[in-house]
């Protein structure tokens, strides 16, 4: 990967690297030639007086008394730049408690988030998080945000989310266009702003299903209060208006899970909820036959090692018939043991016939073998006493990404942080929750690295450890079979400057993150000293 550099950094480069045959492994600024800077005992060019606009973000340690944060647009160029850090500052808040359910009427607690507009571009909120809490009966959840300075008089939104008991009893909802001044005061929804759902839940032999937990959800959030059935099997949900995203109930499923600690759970989603039909009617379960004792091997492909995969997660998942109102989903998940081996127990078929289950596979972080979903993994009846041994999951070999990084002037680049990230777009998801991490490996200190990666496109971040080199993206990297690759990190140009408190003293332990100014993407990080200075190699823009 190559990037263009304009005249006046390939003069100052060149100066440079003049400069280092008469001196190198510089020590300090006074042994570069020119408008160069000495960084990890390299001379580095600096930015051109026009200067490199960037936004900022400083985020300081968080035992600090400043608070992170955030600048549009600061111009860096040939001198350092100064700017200021917020003083953090201490908003109180409550939250008023309408539970009148004796189980929950004791102490109780709730998350707090709230979101203002971020500087950045493309991060459209900024997230504080508080935890509050009651001590008292049905007393007010007390709460305290720890805010920028510069927060005061904004307008942001909060999400408060009740937690267990408390989630019986009241859903979670949004509270839009808070002015952050003062106290802030919460009260949870009324009875207009809440969506009651309820229904009665039977087993397979028409029996109250008693103790399945009942819960809405928008996707992977949920947007109602979390309730157990009761001894005749009834439930009802009361769904916030203000928590939903889309504000409507069609993108809205009703989940009801075993209460069985067992993660993840076998579940019942009852889809096509609306407020025209706030009565669900009589949900009912499938019937289970008793599940048996599978010992499932993963192993490379056919004709290859027979060596087996030991750390491998697998998620088995199958659809039970039978049930009435929803879908009924059977899951397990395992990891294959060190001998390769993962002990599950499965429902197989019934009356001489197979089940068939999806599986996702996924092995640990940087093994030479691919995540795959078997969409049709077919389970026999086997012994009820005795384990059976299932048909075993082969895994085919990841593409073996290998090559070395090297600087702009074609050195060695040791402790360079390779992130692959395969592009959401490229996910061929699994109905069994597939999902890909992302991969790191750290480059040796001849700039050399190994990175597995499954087929598919990527996106490749090189982020050098505090070096005379800058941080490096490649947005579409596709990836299909083991390759060579030697990576060129692009042209840096030194941007400095010193974190200040409001009274102009240095602040030091401050992390500060430079971002493109129109695409919110990071171009480079670096520390304050015990004086609040700090140097960042960014790469030059052409």
């Amino acid at each position: 990967m190559q990037v263009k550099a304009a005249a006046w950094a390939l003069l100052a480069l060149a100066s440079c690297e003049s400069s280092q045959h008469t001196a190198p492994g510089c020590r300090s600024d006074d042994a570069c030639a020119g408008p160069q800077a000495c960084v990890a005992g390299r001379c580095v060019p600096r930015l051109p007086v026009s200067g490199q606009v960037f936004a900022v973000e400083v985020l300081p340690r968080s035992s600090s008394i400043w608070a992170p944060t955030e600048l549009a647009m600061v111009t860096f160029a040939t001198t350092a730049v100064a700017f200021k850090v917020e003083r953090k500052i201490e908003i109180s808040g409550s939250v008023t408690r309408t539970d009148t359910d004796p189980d929950t009427a004791q102490a109780a607690t709730a998350r707090i988030a709230l979101a203002l507009p971020s500087a950045i571009p493309n991060r459209p909120t900024w997230l504080f998080h508080a935890e509050g809490i009651s001590l008292q009966p049905r007393a007010p959840i007390e709460f305290q945000l720890s805010l920028p300075e510069n927060a005061r008089g904004q307008i942001g939104a909060v999400r408060v989310v009740p937690l267990p008991p408390l989630d019986r009893t009241t859903p979670p909802w949004k509270q839009g266009l808070v002015a952050i001044d003062g106290v802030l005061a919460f009260e949870p929804p009324g009875a207009a702003d809440l969506i009651p759902i309820e229904g009665t839940i039977r087993t397979a032999f028409d029996d109250p299903a008693r103790g399945y937990v009942v819960r809405a959800l928008e996707g992977d959030r949920v947007v109602s209060n979390v309730v157990p059935s009761d001894d005749q099997g009834r439930f009802r949900l009361r769904i916030g208006r203000r928590a939903l995203e889309t504000g409507m109930l069609t993108k809205v499923a009703i989940q009801v899970t075993a209460a069985t600690g067992e993660q993840p759970r076998n579940r019942l989603l009852v889809r096509g909820v609306s407020e025209m039909r706030p009565n669900l009617g009589t949900l009912r379960l499938p019937a289970e036959p008793l599940p048996q004792a599978f010992d499932v091997p993963v192993t490379p492909p056919a004709g290859g090692s027979t060596e087996r995969i030991a750390g491998v997660l697998l998620r088995f998942q199958t659809a039970l018939a039978g049930a009435v109102g929803g879908e009924f989903t059977f899951r397990r998940e395992v990891q294959s043991d060190t001998a390769g081996v993962a002990h599950v127990r499965l429902l197989p078929g019934t009356q001489g016939q197979v089940r068939e289950y999806t599986v996702a596979a996924i092995p640990p972080p940087n093994s030479p073998f691919a995540v795959r979903c078997v969409r049709s993994y077919s389970v026999a009846p086997g012994s009820p006493t005795e384990v059976s041994v299932g048909r075993s999951i082969e895994l085919e070999p990841r593409a073996e990404l290998t090559g070395q990084v090297l600087s702009a002037r074609g050195e060695a680049v040791g402790g360079v942080r390779i992130t692959a990230i395969r592009r959401a777009d490229d996910l061929a998801f699994c109905p069994a929750d597939l999902a890909t991490p992302p991969a790191t490996v750290t480059t040796e200190s001849d700039g050399s690295y190994r990175l597995w990666l499954d087929p598919g496109r990527y996106r490749i971040e090189y982020e050098p450890p505090r070096s005379s080199a800058p941080l490096a993206v490649e947005d579409e990297v596709m990836v299909t079979t083991s390759t060579r690759r030697q990576v060129a990190l692009p042209l840096g140009a030194l941007a400095e400057g010193l974190v200040q408190s409001p009274s102009g003293a240095g602040v030091d332990g401050c992390e500060v993150r430079l971002y493109d100014p129109v695409e919110g993407t990071l171009r480079g990080r670096g520390v304050t000293d015990e004086n609040g200075n700090f140097r960042v190699v960014v790469a030059v823009r052409p």
